[in-house]
């Protein structure tokens, strides 16, 4: 299994691409390991597409070992619906599946931006507008590991939820919610947006459930690094261009793809140290 130990050792280290140490040897006469790619694949969104980080420190990549050993299918932008198209890059013989998706079938993005970034108006909308979309996820989810299981019979499937972004901290004195790593933020509107998330994450669960796959809450593992955290948190800020925000705002960056990998392997996922 994956520890916090060993992953905090990596990044301290100024390791590129975090690596999992193997917590035994391997037999004297194993040889080079060879691409799992048939045995393990990854679906979904831009976090396991490693948006953010990158393709060789998405979590897939370091579950398993190299990013050559895992097909990564995801995709930025998908969808439980378009993930569907995924799903012919697994091999029969796969044997596990992971899944992170649904926070693009209701908009996650624009809403974050416009709790962070609007005003009361534009957060409550657009938290309404997800709230209504929600109601499709679960049937989403179940549809795409349905199709996981006709692809590949024999693969165990895991889906995980969302980390909660922002995690405003309750001032003692005055009991406001406040956000030291981004000051000048409505730390109430990003609370309601957490809360959002945690109702996003219970639809993607009962999805999970009602097809027998394993769902993996990662909210422990992101417990403390929000972005209200500043220099600790796991997800990258807010980052302004030209156009608008960059793609790789508001996502896990390299000890958010770690945390990923953290509550996987712990859940049951078999890495390449196993």
């Amino acid at each position: 299994m994956l520890s916090k130990r060993t992953i905090t050792t990596a990044i301290a280290a100024g390791v590129g691409v975090i690596a999992l140490v193997a917590g035994s040897a391997a037999p004297a006469h194993a040889g080079p390991n060879t691409p799992n790619r048939d045995r393990y694949a990854a679906l979904g969104d831009s976090i396991p597409a490693g948006v953010g980080s990158s393709v060789k420190g998405a979590y897939p990549a370091l579950l398993a070992g190299k990013v050559n050993k895992v097909t990564i299918a995801a995709s930025s932008g998908a969808t439980t619906s378009s993930a569907l198209a995924q799903v012919a890059r697994i091999a029969p013989k796969a044997q596990q599946v992971t899944i992170t998706v649904g926070a693009n079938d209701v908009g996650w993005t624009g809403v974050a931006v416009a709790c962070a970034t609007g005003g009361q108006a534009a957060c409550a909308t657009a938290l309404g507008a997800a709230a209504q979309a929600v109601n499709g996820v679960p049937m989403g989810v179940a549809t795409l590991v349905g199709a996981v299981r006709a692809q590949a019979p024999g693969a165990t499937v895991y889906v995980t939820g969302y980390p909660a972004l922002f995690q405003p901290s309750r001032d003692p004195d005055t009991l406001s919610l406040t956000c030291a790593g981004l000051p000048g933020f409505d730390a109430t509107q990003l609370a309601a947006f957490d809360q959002a998330i945690g109702g996003l994450n219970q639809a993607i669960a009962g999805g999970a459930a009602a097809t027998g796959a394993t769902y993996v809450d990662v909210t422990d593992e992101f417990a403390g690094h929000g972005l209200c955290s500043g220099p600790g948190s796991y997800i990258n800020p807010p980052m302004p261009t030209a156009t608008g925000y960059a793609e790789a705002s508001l996502h896990p960056n390299a000890a958010g793809q770690a945390a990923y990998a953290e509550a996987l392997a712990e859940a049951g996922v078999r890495t390449h140290q196993d």
